[in-house]
């Protein structure tokens, strides 16, 4: 009578010991071990449930009992199945966290409405109907039911098949087997009452152990697999790591860190910490060194290493336990890709600082006996052949455009020439003498590297002056770019920087044959460490070098063959001094270089940020309200004149030609929005910038400003560019300063140069007395010439004490303005002015201070208007600006005169 109680009750004591062993002793991964622990307690739920039935139907005549518990019994019945379902596809997609309840309540969804359907079954009837004699029949819900089994077994074998080539053959066998037993045993009970009791149960019990011993092989193998790689490799760690500083994995899945230590019992143990890949080395490697290796080290390098189980070696400047740069060699290794390692790299350190600085101390050894070797006669007389070469080559050049000019006096053209031309000869045969005197120095230990503060924008206007004349006459395309370069003053030594540069511009004319083109990119790497970080790259499409002489182009005496030294000349030295100028100030060269296509040389330096000269935020409100037009033929320029003015605070549009140029133009006139002004590239194709102007003031008239750059000597054009109606010329490369001082110097006080038939001005400034403040020799020389011509009679100091004691000193009436430099020694102007405000003298209030200064920042202005004075005029010097201050602050100069 209770057989088939029995064999439940056998079933559910085995699944309860089941349980409580597999409950803390499953040693498997978190997924398959959470999803067997539930499925486990889902079954010795069911089979429970499945007792307690059959015992309320054996013994219990109790109507509502009987109906509440088989109720109970057949929402149970499916829940197995629906269970392995879902422990099938956690074991195929183990990548799909457990935890994702929305994906597994979708999956239940069939079964959670059925079950709602059976549990209203006292009620509906629609499982089976109950009568009070304890006899049911079956409703519409019976076999809806039955096949629910059917239904998710139907489910697990879509995802077995689906999955084939994920699972083994054992697998897929257990998989589909096990729930064809629990589905028939099902059905046979269901459909046959009793007689399938025993099937049924013992159904669930075979299924049951199938699957955990399935599991549990899988499990076991896999961390015997596991255990033996990980073994191994740790075994191989452990003999690497004697020969490293450090031995660490980088997992790109997870962003971690895994270091390998060798722990006190002598075995290799792993500290995982999370890691920002990309952070971590920018933080460690020396910014210089990282400028060469950061597309190496990107995380995009590394998954290409991982892919092609790959290598690499370099090595860099790092930081070492003691907060010092030292020199480490690393080997990447991307490690093949499996369980362990799914997307890995391996880095070996090594310390190899001790070994670069023999390298170096055997490197200088070498250069040493190489120089001692080179000093036999054939190395003197070649050079002294050479030196007689170079020194005679401008003297005779001098003395022959003397005997010109002498001869052709009444030619005043000609003198001017000549006189011209000898200066360029004197300037040659001076950098001839100053680079042997240089080298010597260099070879003796005489020569020191200075840091003082320095306008970049200075240095680089010079240069681009000479060598934009120097390649126009040669038929060279010669470049300036300039790249996010915010600190325009830097300490440290512009003469040695200036050297450098005029040195290798100075080979690139030299080597560069007519059409050919020459590139000065100068780019700001970063502030690091309190350091301005620059790099100068030299490149031209000249003769270029072959490679056999790379390896010694910056030895002294060097040149490539006795051809080139016939051909080109040159001492030999040049780069001998900037490479041994570069070394004294702690920079790096380099070239490359190829036969046939030119030359490029690199130079990295570091200079200090200066404490004299900030690099002040320009107050941007001044000209927000203005919006410009930028026209030149070459994409980069239009950019990078369009990042200046943004910083300015002004709106800018870029356009590469001219025709362009007035269709915009006449756009926004049409739409009753202007340009405030528009900035033109002088040589530009089909139509330059001086038509372009021409066209503009047709279309506009004189309402807006034109302001012409180019990066050539412009005197040949300056009166065509005031005919038709250019207000400004600009010098190339523009910066940021010279921008604003253009700006300033534009709205501030904005004066046409072309205004039709206009009258042109002449001054008259006589017997206005000024003192002129400024320490620098040749700007004083300048200054002094021009404004005397203009009637005014100067009184000259030296520096802002001197203005100070003149003033002061002076009677009443004595002087009727003072003209005030700002950077000056002794006394600054701004301290001067203040003195002057502060000073006994009766005018100390009245006389009128302007200042004459370099600084153009608003800032500047605003500080020189706090210190006392009572107008501004940047350098370079617009000596109309400065007459009208005159003018205000005097009630001179007044006339203008029709001529």
């Amino acid at each position: 009578m209770f057989w088939h109680v029995d064999t439940e009750a056998v079933c559910l004591i085995i699944f309860v010991i089941f349980y409580w062993y597999v409950r803390k002793n499953l040693d498997w991964d978190e997924v398959s071990g959470k999803a067997f622990r539930r499925f486990t307690k889902a079954a010795v739920c069911v089979v429970a449930i499945d007792v307690v039935a059959s015992l309320a139907m054996d013994f219990s005549s109790n109507w509502w009992f009987y109906q509440t518990v088989n109720n109970i019994y057949f929402i149970s019945v499916p829940l197995l199945s629906v269970l392995w379902f879902l422990y099938t596809y956690i074991l195929v997609h183990p990548e799909k966290k457990y935890r994702n309840q929305k994906r597994y309540f979708i999956l239940s969804l069939p079964y959670l409405l059925l079950a709602l359907g059976i549990a209203s079954n006292p009620w509906t009837g629609w499982m089976y109907e109950l009568t009070q004699e304890m006899v049911y029949t079956r409703g519409p819900l019976f076999w809806p039911t039955v096949h629910m089994q059917n239904f998710y077994f139907v489910m697990t074998a879509l995802v077995v098949l689906l999955n084939w080539k994920k699972l083994s053959s054992h697998d897929r066998l257990v998989l589909l087997t096990a729930p064809v037993i629990e589905s028939v045993a099902t059905f046979i009970h269901l459909a046959n009452s009793a007689n399938g009791y025993l099937l049924m149960n013992s159904g669930y019990l075979i299924a049951y152990i199938l699957v955990y011993l399935n599991i549990q092989g899988r499990q076991q193998e896999v961390k015997r697999v596991n255990a033996g790689k990980e073994q191994e490799f740790k075994r191989f760690i452990s003999f690497i790591y004697r020969a490293n500083e450090a031995v660490f994995e980088i997992d790109l899945n997870h962003n971690t860190r895994i270091d390998y230590v060798i722990g006190a019992d002598g075995d290799v143990e792993k500290q995982t910490t999370p890691c920002d890949w990309e952070q971590l080395y920018q933080d460690a490697i020396f910014p210089e060194d990282l400028v060469h290796y950061q597309e190496k080290l990107s995380t995009e390098a590394l998954r290409k290493l991982t892919d092609s189980s790959s290598e690499d070696f370099f090595e860099v400047r790092t930081k070492a336990p003691s907060g010092n740069y030292e020199w480490y060699a690393y080997t990447m290794i991307g490690l093949k890709k499996d369980e362990l390692h799914p997307n890995n790299v391996i880095l070996f350190k090594q310390n190899v600082n001790e070994q670069k600085s023999k390298e170096q101390n055997q490197k200088e050894l070498l250069k040493e006996a190489l120089n001692q070797a080179e000093s036999g006669s054939r190395a003197k007389g070649d050079f002294m052949s050479r030196m007689s070469h170079e020194i005679r080559t401008p003297l005779n050049a001098i003395v022959g455009y003397l005997d010109i000019a002498q001869s052709e006096q009444n030619d005043k053209d000609k003198v001017a020439h000549c006189l011209e031309q000898s200066k360029v000869a004197s300037r040659h045969l001076l950098s001839v003498i100053n680079d042997v005197l240089d080298i010597s120095s260099i070879e003796s230990g005489r020569m020191k590297i200075a840091h003082d503060d320095f306008d970049l924008t200075q240095m680089i206007n010079s240069l681009t002056t000479i060598f934009y004349a120097q390649a126009k006459k040669k038929s060279v395309r010669f470049e300036v770019s300039i790249n996010e370069l915010t600190e325009e003053w830097v300490n440290g030594d512009s003469l040695r920087v200036n050297q450098i540069l005029l040195n290798l511009l100075s080979n690139a004319v030299k080597f560069t044959p007519e059409n050919g083109e020459i590139r000065l990119d100068i780019h700001q790497l970063g502030l690091y460490q309190g350091k301005v970080h620059l790099q100068f790259q030299v490149s031209d499409t000249g003769i270029g070098m072959s490679k056999d002489y790379l390896s010694h182009v910056f030895q002294p005496f060097e040149q490539e063959s006795a051809g080139i030294a016939r051909t080109y000349g040159g001492s030999g030295l040049g780069l001998s001094i900037c490479f041994n100028l570069v070394k004294m100030m702690d920079g790096t060269i380099n070239v490359e270089s190829e036969q046939g296509m030119g030359s490029m040389f690199t130079v990295m330096l570091a200079f200090d940020r200066t404490s004299q000269k900030s690099n002040v935020q320009l107050n941007t409100s001044s000209f927000s309200n203005l919006c410009c037009l930028v026209v030149d033929d070459e994409e980069n320029a239009c950019e990078y004149i369009g990042k200046l003015m943004e910083r300015c605070g002004i709106k800018c549009e870029t356009v590469t030609s001219g025709k362009k140029a007035l269709r915009r133009i006449k756009s926004r006139r049409e739409s009753g929005n202007p340009y405030d002004f528009c900035i033109l590239d002088w040589n530009m194709p089909e139509m330059n910038g001086l038509d372009t102007a021409k066209e503009i003031r047709t279309l506009c008239g004189t309402e807006i400003p034109i302001i012409i750059v180019t990066a050539y000597d412009y005197s040949s054009i300056a009166e065509e560019a005031l005919q038709v109606g250019v207000n400004r010329i600009v010098s190339k490369p523009l910066f940021q300063s010279t921008v604003f001082d253009m700006l300033v110097n534009t709205f501030g006080k904005y004066m046409p140069a072309y205004e039709g038939n206009a009258s042109k001005r002449t001054v008259d400034f006589n017997g206005l007395r000024v003192i002129l403040a400024e320490d620098n020799a040749m700007n004083m020389e300048i200054a002094q010439d021009i404004l005397t011509k203009a009637g005014m009679i100067i009184t000259p100091a030296v520096n802002g004490k001197e203005a100070l004691d003149l003033f002061v000193a002076s009677q009443p009436g004595t002087y009727a303005a003072i003209l005030m430099d700002i950077q000056m020694p002794v006394m600054d102007g701004y301290e001067s002015s203040r003195a002057i405000r502060k000073s006994a003298h009766p005018e100390a209030a009245t006389i009128p201070i302007i200042a004459m200064t370099a600084n153009a920042f608003t800032s500047d202005i605003t500080a020189a208007l706090a210190a006392g004075m009572n107008d501004h005029v940047a350098k370079p010097i617009s000596y109309d600006r400065l007459y009208d201050a005159l003018s205000k602050l005097t009630s001179k100069g007044e006339s203008a005169n029709e001529q």
